[in-house]
């Protein structure tokens, strides 16, 4: 059956297995069998993405190829791909569930529900860097049990601290005292 125009229908069922009601308000879509149920985003006829629910997720979100990018569950919310969101507030009060950043599907930095941030990965002295006006000014990292300070894109480390805490200024290995500086 084809429309043009309005269709007035109370419990309207579509296709045997999807029944349409409204209560007030409230537009109720129920898709029987298992299925997944999507209401289809169009603009100038083009689909966009579609909106979803299953038996675990509560809300899915598919971009237009039908490929899931967000879904909101029992557990959480799940995002596929980037977020960006002015003012953005991850808010975890309720549980000691770590904030965790990943990239290639490697955790790369962890928030823990005591404040500690822990940098995971990264090539030797490159843990941390320090960025301004688009230029690296300095990079901190470890590598054999050693901290390492570097300033600017150089590889020379500038100050080093082994595991026995001493310091050495100028150079990264041969550290023999508490503080132990390069005289050049």
């Amino acid at each position: 059956i084809d429309v043009t125009g309005s269709v007035v229908a109370d419990g309207l069922t579509v296709d045997g297995a999807t029944a349409l009601t409204s209560g007030g308000t409230t537009l109720s879509i129920d898709r029987t069998g298992g299925a997944t149920a999507l209401i289809e985003l169009k603009q100038a006829s083009v689909i966009r993405g579609y909106l979803g629910a299953d038996s675990t997720k509560s809300l899915i979100a598919f971009n237009g190829s039908g490929a899931e990018k967000f879904s909101v569950s029992n557990t959480g919310i799940d995002v596929t791909g980037s977020v960006v969101a002015d003012g953005l507030t991850v808010d975890g009060a309720d549980t000691a569930i770590p904030l965790i950043f990943r990239t290639n599907a490697t955790e790369r930095m962890r928030i823990d529900s005591s404040g500690t941030v822990q940098f995971k990965g990264g090539t030797t002295d490159n843990a941390i860097q320090i960025w301004e006006n688009n230029s690296e000014i300095a990079r901190i990292g470890g590598s054999s049990g050693k901290l390492n300070f570097l300033v600017g894109s150089t590889t020379a480390s500038r100050m080093t601290i082994d595991s026995s805490g001493n310091v050495g200024i100028g150079l990264s290995s041969g550290i023999d005292r508490k503080l132990h500086v390069e005289n050049d």
